[in-house]
């Protein structure tokens, strides 16, 4: 007689039935002659896999992606996801992002699966060392969202503003700062200025002294001269060397 198919499991549990095992050991597909001798069927099942898709909303799913799940596994939706100037909330069963987030499926559950990601814009700060001067309308917090804006230069009695250092920037001189669309990170800038009397601040410069091989001089390395002073170094050469 020929296998049977389109059965159900009676239990209620999921399942797919694939293949009858017969009393003789061998497997049968529905459809085939089962011999005379074949007194007893036993039908065989395999557990259903069903799709997962994962909405990211601009993030990207670094590890742990999940495509599919099988009846009585279940699966864990991954948590490293990230997307710049964001935190990730969570996966939500709705676009609308209500209810509780889900982190996983569980064994018993059954059908294809859709989620979408939750995430929370983040907010950098902007700190200003002004060294006593004053400004007003510089941003104290940004997001990745907000567009380019250049810092207002700070005022202050008695000085001339020379420039800001700080976050990105090279030096101490720069008179203009923009940050730019999509910028992220917290950021630190410090005013300098330039004393307008006389007799009470100075300019200090820099200047590197160093020595090639077979002789010294002094003082060596990075020495602090005072604007209009004058710094006196000793070149000494080593015995059996002259200056070149």
């Amino acid at each position: 007689a020929p296998a049977s198919d389109g059965l159900t499991r009676p239990d209620g549990d999921a399942g797919s039935f694939f293949m009858w095992l017969g009393s003789n050991g061998k497997f049968y597909a529905p459809g085939d002659s089962v011999p005379a001798e074949v007194t007893k069927l036993t039908a065989q099942w395999t557990a259903p896999t069903y799709a997962v898709t994962l909405n990211t909303n601009g993030g990207t799913i670094n590890s742990g992606n999940v495509t599919s799940y099988t009846y009585g596994v279940g699966a864990t939706l991954p948590t490293d996801v990230t997307r710049t100037g964001y935190t990730f909330k969570g996966w939500y069963y709705n676009e609308n992002l209500t209810g509780s987030p889900v982190t996983a499926i569980g064994d018993t559950e059954t059908g294809n699966k859709e989620y979408w990601a939750k995430w929370e814009i983040n907010q950098y700060t902007i700190i200003y060392d002004l060294a006593g001067g004053t400004v007003e309308g510089n941003p104290d917090t940004y997001t990745i969202k907000a567009g380019a804006f250049t810092l207002k230069n700070p005022t202050k009695s008695g000085y001339t503003f020379t420039g800001w250092s700080g976050t990105g920037l090279d030096g101490e001189n720069n008179m203009t700062v923009t940050i730019p669309t999509g910028s992220t990170g917290n950021r630190t800038y410090t005013a300098h200025w330039r004393y307008n009397g006389s007799g009470h601040s100075y300019s200090y410069y820099t200047i590197k002294a160093t020595a090639g091989a077979g002789g010294s001089i002094s003082p060596s390395g990075n020495v602090s001269v005072r604007e209009g002073r004058d710094q006196t170094f000793t070149i000494t050469p080593d015995k059996g060397y002259a200056v070149a």
